[in-house]
């Protein structure tokens, strides 16, 4: 799996859409590789909420960390879903789902793939409302 390293430089600022200077992003491309799928169903998946992505230097990227050992967790468009209905944007819902949380191993992302989905996704409904 290709992946990028976003960095503090002029080319990659650390912005809002890059929640720590150490996210990995994956073009449309590479996340197709990294599932195994055409990238038109990537687009499908981003189409449907089933899987998010923001842009970076002027390319839309999916944070690595959504694709954990060639899947997305089954629980991410539940989440996607709660996040939205709490009035979060796409941006946003990324920046809550990086954001460096080791009660969750690492970050919720990275929980939703460590049987931590239920914290994940109470924490999510609770922004809800």
């Amino acid at each position: 799996m290709n992946s990028d390293t976003v960095a503090s430089t002029p080319d990659t600022p650390d912005t809002p859409e890059t929640p720590t200077p150490e996210t990995r992003w994956l073009t449309t491309a590479e996340a197709a590789d990294a599932l195994g799928v055409q990238p038109a169903q990537i687009k499908r998946m981003l189409k449907d909420g089933e899987l998010l992505a923001v842009t970076v230097d002027a390319v839309r990227k999916i944070p690595a960390d959504l694709i954990v050992d060639g899947v997305v967790s089954r629980y991410l468009p539940g989440i996607i879903t709660s996040l939205r209905d709490g009035g979060y944007d796409d941006d946003e819902a990324v920046r809550w789902l990086l954001q460096p949380d080791e009660s969750l191993g690492g970050n919720a992302a990275l929980g939703l793939h460590k049987f931590l989905h239920r914290e994940v996704s109470r924490r999510a409904q609770a922004l809800a409302f």
